[in-house]
């Protein structure tokens, strides 16, 4: 029997690249709804995919976590949340609970410590664990268990993709990132040693601790800043370590229910397609006069079904309502009797993998 998978998604990691990869979006009254529409979309795919037996979103807790406690300058340079994301951060926890996906985020805590906590307790318990985001700090936990995933590149990475990498090993990863630092969390590394370097003391030296402890090999301006490190190493070492959070949702609790329904209504408050969330299976379209979504290969049955017609209705599903800035995600029709041939929508922009491709459409 193959393993159980766990996927565990970084939930701050995909609001900030949804929210910088994709047009705006706009639901009723002019809501900003694009990462909460994104997030909708990867769930949709996490549960349509056969692997996957457990999933979690984790994220942030609002309040400061340990980190500032023992060092207030972490993360102090960094710019705040985009207005129109922060906006949409309550619609992602309602949208969660409405796809029937536990959030996680635990008070003074990062979302990363609970991400690497879950893997670990998924791997104690012989499950295949894959971790939803690119930051290299989880790099310290992958194993022949845990990896980090790609979904939509289909990539899978783990301990041989590190070394290949980066030349060196999850147990290094700590040392590695102690003395190269990290600018965006305000982290102090060692001056003047960036990924090469630190990889090549590595290789050298074994840990930071010989390196530190031979720092009189050394030569030059490296010897000065090596050993001037060592008075901040501590602290840099307490805040790259990621950390074990206590009383987390047993494994049994993030189990996906196959037979889980997704809260329609609101998915329709968000403004977003019934047609694309809720499909209605293909026999029971006929009988209930709901419409089918085309792909590519239907356009030519699509052009001789409306000119047969004669007459026919149209709407279009925009990104708002605004004529001068919204864009067209795709278009209905309908003619005839509702037999469930005579309404078909056309989408034409979204995250779907099955989108009918402008330039087709157009011809």
């Amino acid at each position: 029997m193959p393993a159980e998978t766990l996927a565990i998604i970084d939930g701050h990691y995909y609001a900030y690249k949804f929210f910088f990869g994709m047009p705006p979006l706009t639901g009723p009254g002019g809501r900003p709804t694009g990462v909460t529409y994104a997030f909708a979309n990867l769930f949709k795919d996490l549960r349509a995919n056969g692997d996957i037996t457990h999933l979690a979103c984790v994220f942030d807790h609002d309040e400061d976590s340990f980190r500032h406690e023992i060092f207030p300058a972490y993360k102090a340079q960094r710019d705040p949340m985009p207005d129109n994301l922060r906006t949409q951060m309550a619609d992602l926890v309602t949208i969660c609970t409405a796809s029937g996906i536990p959030l996680i985020c635990v008070e003074r805590f990062e979302a990363d410590d609970v991400l690497v906590t879950l893997a670990k307790q998924g791997e104690a318990a012989g499950m295949d664990v894959r971790m939803l985001t690119k930051d290299k700090d989880v790099d310290q936990v992958l194993s022949g268990r845990i990896r980090t995933w790609d979904p939509g590149k289909g990539l899978l990475r783990g301990p041989a993709e590190l070394l290949a990498e980066k030349g060196i090993t999850p147990a290094q990863v700590v040392d590695y990132l102690c003395m190269i630092g990290d600018s965006s969390d305000n982290v102090p590394g060692i001056t003047g040693v960036g990924p090469k370097n630190a990889t090549k003391l590595l290789a050298e030296y074994g840990t930071l601790e010989q390196v530190l402890a031979n720092s009189d090999k050394l030569k030059g301006k490296q010897r000065e800043n090596v050993e001037a490190f060592k008075a901040v190493a501590d602290l840099t070492r307490r805040l790259i370590t990621l950390s074990e959070v206590p009383d987390l949702p047993q494994l049994a609790q993030l189990r996906l229910d196959p037979a889980y329904t997704c809260d329609e209504a609101v998915y329709a408050g968000f403004g977003f397609s019934k047609a694309k969330f809720f499909p209605v299976p293909a026999k029971a379209a006929s009988a209930s006069g709901a419409y089918r979504i085309l792909a590519a290969a239907d356009l030519p049955g699509l052009v001789a079904d409306l000119r047969a017609a004669g007459r026919f209705a149209i709407d279009t599903e925009t990104t708002g309502l605004d004529p001068l800035s919204a864009q067209l995600v795709g278009i209905s029709f309908a003619w005839g009797a509702a037999d469930g041939h005579g309404a078909v929508y056309l989408p034409l922009r979204g995250l779907d993998h099955a989108l009918v491709p402008w330039a087709e459409a157009l011809a």
